[in-house]
């Protein structure tokens, strides 16, 4: 009944490496997304991230729509970076899609999304071109429209990515 111990819990259940385990708990994981405390999801989110790293992708099949309506409906901004970092990790063009809506439903004011969601984001769309270069052009446009945010921290990491991934002099000189 207490968050934090909730919380703690599953950062410690994130740490079980055995799938027997595992298979078991997954159900009181996913029940976790929804809680009312936003410590609670963030924390059951990164349990199914690690699960997810180590090689058992399965057990979130049944996850995936719990962690997509968690991200369409998160207010907490950690918890939404969480959400999103697990729906990437799960369903790549899905999460493409989802970012597509989001930047193009606030380009006046791509800073209100949070620093932390765009840092998560940016290295999300950087992993993924370098993985596909094919997909370079389309992923770059959203790398710009992030550059428009106000924050320091976001723009620095724009340019560096905008520099690892090209060296066309106008991609540069933005």
């Amino acid at each position: 009944s207490n968050e934090f111990i909730r919380g703690r819990t599953l950062r410690l259940v994130a740490k079980i490496m055995i799938p027997d385990i595992l298979e078991n708990l997954i159900h009181a994981i996913n029940e976790n997304i929804s809680h009312r405390h936003f410590y609670v999801r963030r924390n059951a989110l990164m349990c199914l991230y690690s699960i997810y790293q180590h090689m058992w992708p399965e057990f979130l099949e049944n996850s995936s729509n719990d962690i997509y309506q968690q991200l369409l409906n998160e207010n907490d901004i950690s918890t939404k970076r969480n959400a999103f970092i697990v729906w990437f990790c799960i369903d790549q063009e899905e999460a493409i899609n989802y970012l597509k809506t989001v930047l193009q439903g606030s380009d006046d004011n791509v800073s209100e999304l949070g620093d932390i969601f765009l840092l998560s984001v940016i290295e999300a769309l950087r992993k993924m071109c370098k993985g596909d270069p094919s997909q370079k052009p389309r992923l770059m446009n959203a790398i710009f429209i992030i550059a428009q945010s106000t924050s320091p921290s976001v723009l620095y990491e724009c340019a560096n990515s905008i520099t690892q991934l090209t060296s066309s002099p106008a991609a540069v000189k933005v």
